[in-house]
């Protein structure tokens, strides 16, 4: 909980952007080609899933995680799928 809620605090010293940036371009990027996700709106989609996902995990937190990791992640899954779970 505590290095999470640092690295998105405190994103310069835990270099999350770089990090994210490498992400986009080795990862994401080539994804969002292959099923032709316009060029212009590939920042604007992954700060989204990136944001959104990030939230999940800070509202798990504030809660005090009691809610099991696996149901957490079904969830996470299914925002990013889509779909009911």
């Amino acid at each position: 909980k505590k290095v999470f809620l640092a690295a998105t605090k405190m994103a310069g010293p835990f270099r999350t952007q770089e990090t994210y940036a490498h992400m986009f371009r080795e990862v994401f990027e080539p994804i969002m080609d292959r099923f032709r996700i316009p060029t212009r709106n590939q920042a604007f989609l992954m700060e989204f899933y990136v944001h959104g996902l990030q939230a999940v995990v800070l509202k798990w937190i504030e809660n005090d995680c009691e809610e099991p990791l696996e149901q957490i992640s079904a969830v996470m899954v299914q925002c990013v799928r889509g779909g009911t779970q």
